[in-house]
């Protein structure tokens, strides 16, 4: 009986809240609480953590100094050669870009090559499944001319492995100006991952604004393409395209 008046009368406001515990303090401990803890199978749990990237993407960029001559004779050369209409307006040059026998075409070459025989090391280590085969890239290239109003419409390149832009002129100061002088954006790989429902839109596009001297590079397989230009004068443009051939 003495115990059963204990627990229905016991003050329950001088035992402190902790979940998952058990307090017993029977009338002959004088008041003090043992605590007793429950032990469970998650008490002898261990687990190791590991962090992967699921498809990752990289995207590299270069931003050439000292290049305001080299620039120019590419300009020029550009300008002579880009005689095709393009849909968003602006102009193209035709056939394989770097088969055209110029120095300053060896010149970007070497340029581009420089900074492309590294970044496909590392993409391929992520994208394609290890091989013994050596591999060689391949290099394609075509000049594009856009004024005030002209843009690229949204595009990939199949059957490539990467793709990139070599910016020879910019209009205005050349030290890019956003949207003024036509943005290249790149769009989220998978477009089904912006109809995920979340407190804040996920990222689906990533903009690079140009500047003349700046290298650009990233998987052919990427959707990308260029904002209208504002800005009035000409943005000359190299870009490239590169395979692997065993």
């Amino acid at each position: 009986m003495t115990a059963l008046l204990w627990r229905v009368f016991w003050p329950a406001a001088i035992l402190p809240k902790r979940r998952f515990c058990t307090y017993l303090a029977p009338p002959w401990t004088d008041g003090k609480l043992e605590q007793i803890e429950p032990e469970t199978a998650a008490d002898h749990v261990s687990f190791t953590d590991q962090l992967s990237y699921l498809f990752p993407q990289q995207l590299f960029w270069r931003q050439h100094t000292n290049v305001a001559e080299f620039n120019k004779q590419l300009a020029l050369l550009c300008r002579d050669l880009c005689k095709q209409p393009l849909q968003g307006g602006g102009r193209q040059s035709t056939g394989d870009l770097f088969a055209r026998d110029a120095p300053v075409l060896a010149g970007l070459k070497q340029l581009i090559s420089t900074a492309l025989e590294p970044f496909v090391e590392r993409v391929t280590s992520q994208l394609m499944v290890p091989t013994t085969q050596k591999m060689s890239p391949v290099l394609r290239g075509w000049a594009t001319i856009l004024g005030q109003g002209d843009h690229v419409a949204p595009h990939l390149h199949r059957d490539r492995l990467v793709t990139g832009t070599y910016y020879a002129q910019v209009p205005g100061s050349g030290d890019g100006s956003g949207h003024d002088v036509g943005r290249l954006v790149i769009e989220h790989p998978v477009s089904e991952a912006t109809m995920a429902t979340t407190p804040s839109p996920l990222i689906a596009q990533h903009a690079i604004d140009p500047r003349a001297g700046l290298l650009v590079m990233y998987p052919a397989y990427l959707t990308h393409h260029v904002t209208p230009l504002r800005s009035q004068g000409e943005r000359i443009a190299i870009s490239f395209v590169c395979s692997l051939t065993s």
